[in-house]
């Protein structure tokens, strides 16, 4: 099915709404029922006979109490009526009297001696039921324990870890071979991250290799179903592209390098006003580890007598570049050959040349393309660098279809390969011995084939919650600021000739609307920019929903937004806005219900365009690329040409073939393509500036292509992008749709309500879409927290009291929050400049999944309460084990689609 569009939904501007022709799919790599085989089911059930035996005792001591105390005055012998104050004060104090109710027959009444034995009876039952739910505890504990050993033998699983940490796995093997009854004290403390890692592989679907497996998926327009196997996949490896480019860097600053290179002017130079200018990009290892050379400083430098006369024969050169001995022979005379060659030396540091020997950004062999540049220099350090890196070829080539042992050795062989590369070309490693050197996509052999016209009614309700998206996004209001901006300085038909000139006021507007950009920050932009039509609006629209949300969500019921819900606020969107063409990859989860209904509860909706789908397609088959990219060029087909922003800048996780017919390349960035793959490049210098009163935007415009649109299609992170890359980008996208609208009702709340009080919201939900699924707010006072001297057993069965009482479900993902500006750590972020804010960690905040049924996850969910300061977002598990539609011999795996809905953009 090539194309399903919500004609039935009368979107705004009769524009359709397009699904994207393919879907991928995330296959947790273990079952979700091997996690549910950890519970402990008689304790459970011995439990929750306590809590209904303790909830009658609650119900019912009160009121004895009361009969207690008007029957003392009744009773006429005086020792009689002593020992039944006694009595009555253990009652009310929770303790068993050690007085009988028959003894005080013929003194109070007989129904009331019933009443007294009745609630003797449920004390005792309590007290039998606690020791049996102790027993019953220590026994499933340590059947839980043998059947973590056995699932952490799983091949998926240990493939997975082989890769992540050399450590764990060294660990994980011990504790599998050590019988349970044998385990010491560090062994037991291997399973916090044994849980931690097993579930993430089981519950979850973020982590790639074979921790999670990868799909493609189409839409069988006849409605049927077909499922891959996930009981074969093929392994596709990758070398860490970073760690290759930190070597490459390495050897072309090598003194016997040099000589043998060609050089030319840093890309970014300009010269104004006697200055030297240009952009300076540095590597950072230890604060940007997955990304190469994207750390910046803009540069300005006096145009002395000496730099000039460098630049100018270099420029003036065939091909604008010199060798660095053509350079000596060009300036001989004017100095010492050794004083030039260190003059030399200090430009090539600084990067005011820079060397033409470079690695093509989405090269798919790496290694055969720095072998190609050894070859060139016949030198013996090349020559001892090339034979390390054929014997890294081939181990990289043996690992594939290695087994999980081999692959551990021949990973250490690899590590150390590199330890010796990089000592060999006086390269500082990060300190993280070269973790994730190889990256694994485990792909699934099969496409998958979902029923269209099951998901046809779901699709129209994701793309009337994509329409009430500009309400929420920052993108747009930095673009119609920026309109604002440029109007007032050239006016609605004037032209920016010189990008320059336009690169202060965007970084003044990215920096403005920063903090806004973070998800949980939905308030941020609310007082920026008022007096900018579009942005008032769309502020005032945001608030008023937020008003209808926090009510709903206070009912305690499911809210459910209606179509006449949602259009309300729509239609009241600027037709400049609904012009600019928009994209979402949406994370969602097929629920098949019982009763044959479905639910697609949404995980995120982010960024689209494909950005997500770009890390897969380097696999994908037949037509699958050619329909995708007919797919996105149609979303700006009446908006301008559309140009992508292709870099991977070290992070090779996405590497593919174009996805347009054109590309913009910015001066000081490394080629994209090899050039027989390269599209057609637009220089970002020869491009000016417009103001476009259709989208209520600033342009980039072509001389002959005309307006152009653009995008970044990778799935980097947005932090880690060149400066100019990022903010371009912001111009001609959308944002992240964020889907917390409970933070409508948080931010109403005062400091001591966060800090004191849980708060519960409901399930939202859009037609078949859950939109949010039911949470709990729980500060960090009403957190539970093992006590030092408290058994397992004790622990768990104090949690079960307290999850119970809170309400929550048996399987929840946990997440650590902060519910003040006081402790949020990410503070920083705003109050730093923007150059430094990837230097956040984000790890600690990840959901884990925590089933309270299972003691070995109620050790973990207190390990992690003691870990942290924070308080946590508690959110029901769905869909849950019954309702996940993938299946593998009887066995429910969590599944993850990427669906991508995009409206195209109009000309009003």
């Amino acid at each position: 099915m090539k194309d399903l569009t919500t004609d039935t939904l009368q979107v705004p501007l009769g524009v359709d709404t397009k699904l994207a022709p393919r879907f991928m799919l995330r296959v947790a790599g273990i079952s979700l029922q091997s996690l549910l085989e950890w519970q402990a089911p008689e304790t459970m059930d011995r439990l929750s006979q306590i809590t209904e035996h303790t909830n009658w005792l609650d119900h019912h001591t009160q009121p004895l109490v009361d009969q207690l105390e008007a029957a003392v005055p009744k009773m006429t012998d005086d020792a009689l009526r002593n020992q039944l104050i006694k009595y009555k004060r253990d009652i009310f104090n929770n303790r068993f009297p050690k007085k009988r109710p028959p003894e005080f027959a013929g003194q109070i009444a007989a129904d009331l001696i019933a009443e007294m034995q009745a609630w003797e009876a449920v004390y005792h039952s309590i007290v039998d039921l606690e020791q049996e739910a102790q027993a019953q505890y220590e026994r499933e504990l340590r059947h839980s324990r043998i059947r973590m050993q056995e699932l952490a033998q799983d091949p998926y699983f240990l493939n997975g870890v082989v890769q992540t940490s050399q450590e764990l796995y060294t660990k994980i093997q011990k504790y599998i071979e050590t019988p349970v009854d044998e385990h010491s004290g560090r062994l037991r403390k291997v399973e916090y991250a044994l849980s931690t890692v097993l579930t993430r592989t089981g519950a979850k679907t973020s982590p790639f290799s074979s921790f999670t497996l990868v799909g493609h998926g189409e839409w069988d327009e006849a409605g049927q179903e077909s499922l891959a196997s996930v009981q074969q996949y093929r392994s596709k490896l990758r070398i860490n592209h970073t760690f290759v480019l930190r070597l490459f860097d390495g050897l072309l600053k090598r003194p016997e390098i040099r000589p043998l290179l060609t050089y030319r002017a840093n890309r970014s130079s300009m010269v104004s006003n006697g200055q030297f200018r240009m952009m300076r990009r540095t590597d950072n290892p230890k604060r940007r580890p997955r990304v190469f050379r994207t750390s910046e400083a803009h540069v300005s430098l006096h145009y002395n007598p000496s730099i000039q006369t460098v630049l100018e024969k270099v420029q003036g050169a065939h091909g604008a570049m010199l060798s660095f001995e053509a350079l000596l022979g060009e300036l001989a005379g004017v100095g010492q050959r050794e004083e030039i060659e260190k003059f030399l030396g200090q430009l090539i540091d600084l990067q005011i040349l820079e060397p033409t020997a470079e690695l093509v950004d989405q090269t798919t062999d790496i290694l055969t393309d720095v072998q190609g540049w050894l070859a060139k220099w016949p030198v013996v350090i090349a020559g001892r660098v090339a034979d390390k890196l054929h014997a890294v070829q081939e181990m990289i080539a043996a690992f594939e279809t290695a087994a999980v042992e081999e692959r551990r050795e021949l990973l250490n062989r690899l590590t150390l390969q590199f330890e010796e590369l990089y000592a060999e070309v006086g390269v500082e490693a990060d300190g993280s011995r070269f973790a994730m050197l190889l990256y694994e996509d485990a792909m699934l052999p099969e496409p998958t084939r979902l029923p269209a016209d099951e998901w046809q009614g779901m699709m129209q309700d994701l793309a009337r919650l994509q329409e009430l998206s500009p309400l929420f996004d920052v993108k747009y209001r930095l673009q119609s600021r920026l309109a604002q901006m440029f109007r007032q300085t050239y006016g609605e038909d004037g032209v920016c000739t010189r990008a320059s000139e336009l690169i202060q006021p965007l970084v003044a507007v990215n920096q403005e609307f920063f903090r806004a950009m973070v998800p949980e920050e939905l308030h941020a932009d609310l007082g920026i920019a008022n007096e900018v039509e579009n942005i008032r609006v769309l502020n005032e629209l945001k608030v008023e929903f937020g008003r209808m949300i926090s009510e709903r969500l206070l009912s305690g019921e499911e809210v459910v937004l209606s179509a006449e819900d949602i259009d309300a606020f729509t239609s009241q969107i600027p037709q400049s806005i609904r012009n600019r063409p928009m994209a979402h990859d949406f994370f969602v989860q097929w629920q098949k219900r019982a009763d044959g209904q479905s639910l697609l509860v949404l995980n995120q909706a982010y960024h689209g365009f494909l950005t997500f789908f770009t890390r897969f397609l380097d696999y994908a088959e037949g037509d699958e690329v050619q329909e995708l990219r007919a797919y996105v060029e149609s979303l700006f087909a009446d908006t301008g040409a559309f140009a992508e922003v292709s870099g991977v800048y070290g992070f090779n996780a996405n590497l593919r073939e174009p996805l347009a017919s054109r590309e913009l390349v910015f001066p000081d960035l490394p080629q994209t393509w090899p050039e027989e793959q390269a599209p057609q490049t637009m220089r970002f210098h020869d491009l000016s500036w417009v103001y476009d009163k259709a989208t209520d935007r600033v342009v980039l415009h072509h001389p002959e292509a005309g307006i152009v649109q653009t995008a970044f299609l990778g799935t980097l992170i947005p932090l880690m992008l060149p400066s100019l890359v990022r903010m371009v980008t912001n111009l001609f996208t959308n944002s992240l749709l964020p889907l917390n609208f409970h933070s409508f009702h948080e931010h109403t709340l005062s400091e001591e309500q966060r800090l004191q009080e849980v708060r519960v919201y409901p399930r939202v939900r859009m037609g078949q879409v859950v939109v949010s699924r039911q949470k709990w707010m729980v500060p960090r006072s009403q957190l539970i927290e093992r006590e030092k001297k408290e058994s397992e057993y004790e622990f768990f069965s104090r949690v079960h009291k307290w999850r119970t009482k809170l309400g929550l479900p048996s399987r929840v993902f946990i997440r650590f929050m902060p519910m003040t500006d006081a402790e949020n750590p990410f503070a920083q972020m705003f109050e730093s400049k923007e150059a430094e804010q990837a230097n956040v960690d984000f790890t600690s905040f990840k959901p884990q999944y925590i089933d309270f049924e299972s003691p070995l996850l109620v050790r973990l969910f207190g390990k992690i309460i003691g870990d942290t300061r924070f308080g946590m977002k508690i959110e029901e598990m769905l869909p849950d084990a019954d309702g996940m539609f993938f299946k593998e011999q009887g066995r429910s795996h969590v599944t993850e689609l990427t669906v991508e809905l995009g409206k195209p953009g109009g000309r009003g």
